[in-house]
């Protein structure tokens, strides 16, 4: 995987999906309701003032970063089988960080997986939220606090974590595209806008 940047310096736009049209055809003196889902565009990302966009290139994945982040870096982790591809910023250590990673990723001998995606189903109950990523984590005590959220147009499981020598806000996304999942983290300072950040990213 490689990376691109680019500088845009406009406002946001605000994009109105476009939802599934209904139509009605009669048959044999019945109506019948014909659902036509269409295709939602793929979003053009457009970053505001003192932002940069990033672009990882051979995937969907772009996201606009705060500049006095710093450029980000980009390093490919040694696997066994699979890729992981770790984004972080070079001036900020507690801004977002990616971990993309393939579905088929198994990491090198020694190197434990940040999580287990096998196990996450982002449609459970809200209950059985925090049992899934303790399992999925491997993490015992602490304070562990989930709940549905949204990385660009993909569902994910956000989780306020607190166990051990793990202190981040962290958000898991199951199928990031096709491929691959992908886990965004970042430091507790963070927590009031990584939200917006994570919502705003293009899959």
């Amino acid at each position: 995987m490689f990376a691109y940047i680019t500088n845009y310096k406009m406002k946001k736009l605000i994009l109105i999906p476009l939802f599934a049209l209904f139509l009605t055809a009669c048959g044999g003196g019945d109506n019948e309701k014909v659902a036509v889902v269409t295709e939602q565009p793929r979003p053009e990302l457009v970053c505001e003032e003192n932002t940069t966009g990033y672009a990882l290139e051979n995937t969907p994945l772009e996201f606009c970063y705060t500049n006095s982040w710093g450029a980000p870096v980009m390093e490919v982790k040694t696997a066994a089988t699979g890729e992981l591809t770790w984004i972080h910023f070079a001036d900020n250590e507690n801004a977002p960080q990616f971990f993309v990673e393939s579905t088929d990723y198994v990491p090198a001998e020694g190197v434990s997986k940040i999580i287990d995606f096998t196990g996450l189903r982002v449609t459970a109950t809200p209950d059985s939220l925090e049992e899934q990523i303790r399992e999925a984590l491997g993490a015992e005590g602490g304070e562990i606090k989930v709940r549905k959220g949204d990385a660009g147009r993909v569902r994910a499981l956000r989780a306020d974590l607190k166990y051990g020598n793990v202190d981040n806000i962290s958000y898991f996304v199951k199928d990031a595209f096709e491929g691959y999942n992908m886990t965004i983290r970042a430091g507790r300072d963070m927590a009031a806008d990584l939200d917006d950040f994570v919502f705003d990213i293009v899959l």
